[in-house]
C-alpha cells in the first residue's frame, strides 16, 4: 500500500495530462519480491510500466497468462469515442437547455 500512496501524485498528474476519459483507462504496475528462506515476501521494487516482452517460454507462460487475467478483470468494453464524446456533449446540452437532445424519442425524459 506504501508504493501505491507514494506513486499516486504522478499517477494524478499523469492521468489529467494524458487520459481524456479518467473512467475509461487502467494502470498495470509490477512488483518485484523475493522470498527468503521461511518464505516471507520482501518487496524489492515497484515498477510502474513493467517490461512485458517475453524472453523464454516460462515469461511467455506467466506475462501471457497476467495479461489475460488483467483483461478479465478490467472486462474492456469497445466503444466508439466519437460517438461518446457527442453523447456526452447532447447530455451536457440537454442539462443546460432543459430540451431533449436532438434525435430523442418523443416523451424522453429531460
Amino acid at each position: 500500500a506504501g508504493a501505491v500512496l507514494a506513486a499516486e501524485p504522478r499517477i494524478n498528474t499523469e492521468v489529467k495530462m494524458k487520459v481524456p476519459h479518467r473512467n475509461m483507462c487502467f494502470e498495470l504496475w509490477g512488483f518485484d519480491i523475493m522470498l527468503d528462506d521461511a518464505l516471507r515476501a520482501w518487496l524489492i521494487e515497484v515498477n510502474t510500466c513493467p517490461a512485458l516482452a517475453a524472453d523464454s517460454p516460462m515469461d511467455r507462460r506467466v506475462k501471457y497468462g497476467m495479461v489475460a487475467d488483467l483483461m478479465n478483470l478490467v472486462g474492456p468494453v469497445p466503444y466508439d469515442p466519437d460517438a461518446y464524446d457527442a453523447a456526452r456533449e447532447a447530455a451536457r446540452q440537454q442539462r443546460l437547455t432543459g430540451l431533449p437532445a436532438e434525435g430523442a424519442p418523443p416523451g424522453t425524459p429531460v
